[in-house]
């Protein structure tokens, strides 16, 4: 079954204006590498899900790998500030819903594996893998503002988690992360 969601045309999102969100009741294919979940198999998307898949979905093919993890960052761990309203707001709402304990690391986990997955298919994106879960070791550079807080708290269970733990191992397949700041064109 899929649900159909069609998104208006709006100046402020512009990544939102040619993209259908589609509520998959499963896991789409090209993002379920390895994402030791079974999560999305018995429970329905979302729409703060979708916005969050979506988004990575999109800017994975309109950006480069350092602006993505960039990206990623801005979102997960600096607390969306200079991120789409509409997506910072999805996961505010994700994060603060009734079964966010249970349900963000697999949320969060499909968010990496989006990109993972994008990047395994071009070799010279491989560096990116590591340097996508290498972001998560630095705890420091969480927010702490308002409702960053909670997800906050939620990155840390996710640290503890069974799927960061696949994380870390294809971190060591891949090697370890470079440095933010070099060039990878």
């Amino acid at each position: 079954r899929r649900v159909l969601f069609r998104s208006a045309v709006s100046k402020n999102f512009s990544w939102v204006s040619s993209v259908t969100l589609k509520v998959d009741f499963g896991m789409v294919s090209e993002d379920s590498f390895n994402s030791s979940s079974n999560y999305s198999v018995y429970s329905p998307n979302s729409v703060e899900e979708e916005v969050l898949y979506q988004y990575f979905q999109y800017w994975r093919r309109e950006e480069s790998a350092q602006q993505l993890i960039e990206r990623f960052r801005s979102l997960f761990l600096e607390g969306g500030t200079d991120i789409d309203h509409r997506v910072a707001s999805a996961l505010f709402q994700l994060s603060t819903s009734i079964d966010a304990d249970e349900k963000f690391k697999y949320v969060f986990n499909r968010c990496c594996y989006i990109l993972i997955n994008y990047w395994y298919g071009q070799s010279r994106d491989h560096w990116a893998i590591p340097e996508l879960i290498g972001i998560l070791d630095n705890t420091a550079i969480f927010s702490s503002t308002g409702q960053a807080q909670q997800v906050r708290n939620l990155l840390r269970q996710f640290l503890a988690s069974e799927q960061y733990g696949a994380l870390d191992r294809l971190r060591k397949i891949f090697g370890e992360p470079k440095e933010i700041g070099r060039a990878h064109v």
